[in-house]
This record gives structure tokens, C-alpha cells and sequence, in this order.
């Protein structure tokens, strides 16, 4: 279990992970292959097994354990000052919160 962040926490139950709330309750019940810790409101999830790991696609769920941002990124970080590092093909850029990129990736 990961640590607590605005009363949530990551849950890794059989090598899926999910959020459970202060109280023990799913919030986000285990179906992802990975999920980072919430910031800004974010949570980084993974869809794809680690040994398939070209076919790996990052999105975001928002705090009520929604998928605020579909997994269509070949790579991302978390937000922080409003904009997330996201990777599509082999270029790298920023996007917003509601996921439309502020700078274009081009890095």
C-alpha cells in the first residue's frame, strides 16, 4: 500500500493496483498495471503488462476514480504548476488538465 495523499492511498491487490479511501474502501478498484500516487488532483495510471512494454498507454484518473484523461500517451508524469509531461511516438510535450497539450510534443 502507498502512502496516504488527500485521504487516498494506492493498492496493489494480486499485481493490480486500485485507491482506497481513509476508511478501507475502494475508490478505484484494482485493474491497473500501475498507478502513481495523486498530485494536483492526477493519479497516473498504466494499462499493459510489464513484459509487453511497447504496447504500454498512460492516462489519468481524477480523485472520484475516474479516467479524467484517457491512456493514449506512450508515456507521462505527474502534474505539477498545472501541465504533465506526456510522451506520444517518440516526442515528449505538456498538457493541461483536461488533457489537450500546452506545448505540442516536439522534444
Amino acid at each position: 500500500m502507498g502512502r496516504f495523499h488527500d485521504g487516498l492511498a494506492n493498492v496493489s491487490v494480486k499485481g493490480m493496483w486500485g485507491v482506497v479511501d481513509a476508511a478501507g474502501n475502494f475508490v478505484v478498484k484494482p485493474k491497473y498495471d500501475y498507478l502513481e500516487p495523486f498530485r494536483e488532483e492526477f493519479a497516473v495510471f498504466r494499462l499493459g503488462k510489464f513484459q509487453e512494454r511497447k504496447s504500454w498507454r498512460y492516462g489519468y484518473l481524477d480523485k472520484s476514480g475516474a479516467e479524467a484523461i484517457p491512456a493514449i500517451f506512450h508515456s507521462a508524469y505527474g502534474f505539477s504548476e498545472g501541465s504533465a509531461a506526456a510522451k506520444v511516438g517518440n516526442l515528449w510535450g505538456y498538457i493541461g488538465p483536461s488533457g489537450v497539450f500546452k506545448i505540442t510534443p516536439q522534444f
